[in-house]
């Protein structure tokens, strides 16, 4: 039975993953994105995302273990990044660079599908650097990851659009409901839908069709 894991109840998700990932819960519990959609996007899931709100400074990483532990290598590459560039200020206190996630999680009969999207400095493109440019999304890398039974197994892809303002755009910016990033989890299919809406209208260079790992 599919069933969209609901990020809004902690305790049971924290435990679940415990199980599942065989790691710790995290120490912050995930941020979500709990916005609802337009009606024309009703059949898709909006991205939970991991960055504090606007103008906040966390002392730690915001993402959730189970993520951490995913996105080891390249979070480690990154912390990297900064440290070669002189960035040091710029690190948590636990001695991480600049980090945000989205994902999604389901629960799909014996087996767990995450989809993320990491957002980091050393592997993202951000839109023009221009007063002319009026894109809001990164282009990031993408990971579906199954596990099951105490394995896992994950496929990489390179150009998701990462888009969500609900942490980095202040009061009075677009609005956070109609400018995210959407995904679909199709069962039958064994595949992965990501799309971004932009003033509630999809991007077409956003539209991603994604297998999802048989283990």
């Amino acid at each position: 039975m599919l069933k969209r894991i609901d990020w809004m109840r902690p305790l049971a998700l924290s435990s679940l993953l415990w199980a599942l990932m065989s790691g710790q819960a995290g120490a912050d519990e995930p941020m979500s994105s709990n916005l609802g959609l337009p009606p024309a996007w009703k059949s898709w899931d909006r991205m939970t995302v991991t960055a504090p709100g606007f103008m906040s400074k966390p002392k730690t990483l915001q993402l959730p273990d189970f993520l951490m532990k995913l996105w080891a290598k390249e979070i480690a590459e990154n912390d990297q990044k900064f440290r070669d560039e002189g960035n040091a200020k710029l690190f948590y206190k636990d001695g991480h660079a600049p980090a945000e996630a989205l994902y999604s999680v389901y629960q799909d009969g014996g087996q767990t599908v995450i989809v993320s999207i990491l957002n980091v400095a050393k592997f993202c493109q951000d839109g023009p650097n221009d007063a002319a440019s009026t894109q809001l999304h990164s282009v990031c890398p993408v990971r579906v990851t199954v596990e099951r039974g105490g394995e896992s197994k994950s496929v990489d892809y390179p150009d998701a659009c990462f888009l969500d303002i609900t942490y980095g755009n202040p009061p009075g910016g677009p609005n956070p409901v109609t400018n995210a990033t959407l995904v679909r989890y199709d069962h039958q299919a064994g595949r992965v839908d990501l799309i971004a809406i932009r003033d509630n209208r999809s991007l077409p260079q956003c539209s991603k069709r994604l297998k999802v790992p048989v283990l």
